[in-house]
């Protein structure tokens, strides 16, 4: 399957990631849509797993440039990363995570996932929107 979007000019000049460390809140106003990375299966968080998570956070920083600047893709970490190569795993807010993959029903066995809403992701509250659920790991698209 192949999913194509289509920007116009005004939207493809600029990038937008967050990044938010622990607490501190998504970006909220002059967004049309989140698009949140979530890890939620502790084996992607092993060492043997950290060429793939590397990778997946390549893509991540790939992904929010190429949105445009009313999507944004949100990463979670607990802390900046340090070092040149870190073990990115032990940086990863798995807690934050695991929060909005249980507001949003979703299975850890089937994370890491992408969910992308045009609601404001709040995960204390159960979500009853929109979304679109890519599940990495068993690479299923599922439409909700």
């Amino acid at each position: 399957m192949v999913l194509l979007v289509v920007l116009s000019p005004e939207y493809s000049r600029s990038q937008a990631l967050s990044e938010p460390k622990r607490h501190e809140p998504i970006p909220r106003e002059g967004y049309a849509s989140w698009s949140l990375f979530l890890i939620c299966n502790p084996a992607w968080l092993l060492q043997e797993n950290q060429a793939k998570l590397q990778d997946l956070y390549r893509q991540f920083r790939a992904f929010g440039r190429a949105i445009g600047p009313k999507h944004l893709a949100v990463w979670f970490w607990e802390r900046s990363p340090g070092g040149a190569t870190p073990a990115l795993g032990e940086y990863v807010d798995v807690d934050r995570s695991s929060q909005y993959c249980d507001s949003l029903r979703l299975l850890p066995s089937q994370s890491p996932h992408v969910v992308v809403m045009t609601t404001y992701p709040a995960p204390a509250q159960p979500f009853t929107g929109d979304k679109v659920v890519l599940q990495l790991n068993g690479l299923l698209l599922v439409v909700k």
